[in-house]
């Protein structure tokens, strides 16, 4: 389950990478909040857009998953839940708007987490 959580991950990230580097304007399915948040201060890191970061974070997760450290994948997916934790705290929080398509990569991130930790890899 996992595994597909992850590639899910990427295709979504990569959307939204291919869609922010041609300017094409995000799709938010609920609500209106998804160009406002991607396009606050939090939405880049070192001058860097999170998407694009992202695309290659899912890909390096991808990468540990089928490593045979499991050690390092383990620590990868709680480094990648706890950002996801930050980043939904900076939504409700801090922006007071939400971003779907945001909420629901942090979400698969969250599920990766527990059937990662749970055992549950596939």
């Amino acid at each position: 389950i996992a595994l597909a959580l992850i590639i899910a991950e990427i295709a979504t990230v990569a959307t939204l990478a291919w869609r922010d580097l041609r300017g094409i304007p995000q799709i938010c399915v609920v609500g209106g909040g998804c160009d406002f948040v991607q396009s606050s201060m939090y939405g880049q890191v070192f001058g860097v857009r999170l998407p694009i970061l992202a695309v290659f974070a899912f890909t390096l997760l991808l990468w540990f998953y089928f490593l045979r450290r499991r050690w390092i994948y383990f620590s990868a997916v709680i480094v990648g839940a706890l950002i996801a934790l930050y980043l939904t705290i900076i939504q409700l929080a801090v922006l007071k708007a939400t971003c779907s398509t945001c909420m629901v990569i942090d979400s698969m991130m969250f599920l990766i987490f527990v059937f990662s930790i749970a055992g549950k890899k596939i």
